[in-house]
């Protein structure tokens, strides 16, 4: 897991020292064609090294925010714009060992000029296309039915439909999401015992995005989670892993590559090969399709349905945390709110009713009704009466 966010942190540098260099060749030859203005204090962009200078940095920074376009000459989108900068840092701290130049820094005023641009930049950009993020969506219960009906019921007999369900709940009970996190699982990270609360599923978790060690997540735990039998659920997932378990060997790589037909003890049968990365990541829309649900399921699916539910039962964030394994609040990002949620929400903020335009409540009364109160005077004074049916009721007045 480690190695491949290093790979993606690598790749989305190399992204922006691309963009920057391509801008670069283009704005040098307007230049040497056309003339540069006579009041600017540089020419020709220099390439990305440890000799720039923080006002020569800020000057080409800004440049670069208000001049570079996409390779079909659209505007990049605001976020895009900012990680293109954020790459250019990272190079610049990383590679170039340039440790003072940091144009993100606002306590530093030789950058103000860059960070008032790529600010105002990203503003123009988002009132006129505003981005829509495209967030993964939480399968739902009925969904999730969906799935057991056309794909997971069959797990005992296909070795496929068993492979597609522990990937599921491997993402919902705990919180896998990236395809590598599921290509680098262990089958030794799945252990079985008891407690008071009953028989149980143990996962060790390794290494990751948010507990990477070293000495700024010195404290984070890797995650521990169980989840416990439920012997009055035909569906029990316990049951399901225990039995997935029994058919893979006890060692090495948890996703064995299904394969057609039975063992010679009527199990569903696996190759000793492991599964790839790729195949790992078409999984979610795989099983999805097959059981005909539809919208936007990515593998970051299953991980929203753990923060959705556990959000909409009103559990503890920090439990939810634990389950999630986020150390701070990006769990947040995860949680989806249900229109139940919202209605109530927007009942609350609605202003007092006005009490002259409600109306009250008339019951509707079925034989015998109540009769009109009849006062009444005795040498003990007077009283009200009510009567229905057989019933009277007398209160002295």
């Amino acid at each position: 897991m480690l190695k491949s966010f290093l790979a993606n942190t690598v790749k989305n540098t190399n992204w922006g020292i691309n963009t920057y260099d391509a801008w670069g060749r283009w704005r040098n030859e307007y230049v040497r064609t056309n003339g540069s203005s006579s009041s600017e204090q540089y020419t020709l962009v220099p390439p990305l090294n440890s000799e720039l200078s923080a006002e020569e940095l800020d000057f080409w920074l800004t440049k670069f925010v208000v001049e570079v376009k996409r390779q079909d000459g659209t505007e990049y989108p605001a976020d895009s714009l900012r990680l293109l900068c954020t790459a250019l840092w990272r190079h610049l701290r990383d590679t170039c060992r340039r440790y003072d130049l940091n144009p993100f820094n606002k306590e530093n005023p030789k950058f103000a000029t860059f960070q008032h641009t790529l600010d105002g930049k990203m503003k123009d950009i988002e009132r006129v296309n505003p981005h829509v993020p495209k967030r993964a969506e939480p399968i739902t219960a009925e969904e999730e039915n969906k799935l057991w009906i056309a794909l997971f019921c069959n797990y005992e007999n296909d070795s496929k439909c068993l492979s597609y369900a522990v990937y599921f709940y491997n993402c919902k009970l705990f919180a896998l999401r990236a395809a590598d996190e599921h290509s680098d699982l262990e089958a030794n990270q799945y252990t079985f015992g008891n407690s008071e609360e009953g028989f149980y599923l143990q996962f060790q978790g390794k290494t990751s995005k948010n507990c990477q060690g070293g000495i700024y997540h010195k404290k984070a735990e890797k995650k521990c989670l169980r989840q416990y039998e439920n012997t009055l659920n035909s569906r029990c997932v316990v049951k399901l892993f225990q039995f997935y378990l029994s058919v893979i060997p006890s060692d090495g790589a948890f996703y064995r590559r299904p394969i057609a037909g039975k063992t010679a003890s009527g199990h569903p049968k696996f190759s000793r090969q492991k599964i790839g990365i790729h195949t790992i990541q078409g999984y979610m829309k795989d099983m999805c399709k097959q059981a005909n649900v539809g919208g936007r399921k990515t593998g970051h699916s299953g991980k929203v349905t753990t923060a959705t539910m556990l959000f909409r039962n009103n559990f503890d964030e920090q439990l939810i945390k634990e389950r999630t394994g986020h150390k701070i609040d990006a769990v947040r990002t995860y949680k989806r709110t249900s229109e139940d949620q919202v209605k109530r929400i927007s009942d609350v903020l609605q202003p007092p009713a006005d009490v002259k335009t409600v109306k009250p409540t008339v019951l509707k009364m079925s034989e015998p009704q109540m009769q009109i109160p009849v006062i009444q005077s005795n040498n003990e004074g007077s009283y009200i009466k009510f009567s229905k049916g057989d019933v009277y009721l007398e209160f002295k007045l």
